[in-house]
């Protein structure tokens, strides 16, 4: 080490022997800047690190602030995806029972026009019939077979009448 009190002996001395002596200027001259050099870019390279160190924690920090963000609206999205699915099913499900209603309608209505048809057919059947038996038989046929019905009627009522003593009773 250079001793700074005695400035004349350095441990470094400059090259005095032969040349001018001209080297040890440049040696030192040289020493010093890239000395300073060095601790710039040691200090620089400290300096950058630590900027590039708090840069990537923002960056991190922003991603996952974001990451965040895109998840809530996810979520948000996906429920509202989900109950506008569950009013669409609702919605579905009550046309079709709709539709069931309407259907189960039409059938009633249906077998109901096809009854009377039966209804109607048979009275038609039975006023040819009675037509019919009108043309052979003459007026008073037709009188004796409408009083043969009415008796008829009258028997049947009777029959329901006493059976329905003959319930009560027991």
């Amino acid at each position: 080490m250079n001793n700074l009190n005695d400035p004349q002996d350095w441990n470094i001395r400059p090259e005095r022997q032969g040349g001018g002596g001209d080297g040890s200027k440049w040696n030192y001259a040289f020493l010093v800047p890239m000395l300073g050099l060095a601790a710039f870019r040691w200090i620089w390279s400290k300096e950058s690190q630590k900027e590039i160190e708090e840069a990537k924690v923002k960056y991190e920090k922003t991603i996952e602030t974001i990451q965040k963000d895109l998840d809530v609206k996810y979520r948000q999205t996906l429920s509202e995806n989900h109950r506008e699915t569950a009013q669409l099913e609702l919605d579905l499900e009550k046309e079709k029972q709709r539709v069931l209603g309407y259907r189960q309608a039409l059938a009633s209505q249906s077998r109901q026009l096809g009854e009377e048809r039966r209804g109607m057919r048979l009275e038609r059947d039975a006023l040819e019939n009675e037509k019919s038996r009108l043309r052979y038989a003459g007026p008073a046929g037709a009188l004796f077979h409408e009083a043969l019905e009415k008796e008829k009627e009258r028997e049947r009522g009777a029959s329901l009448a006493l059976k329905n003593v003959e319930y009560r009773c027991r």
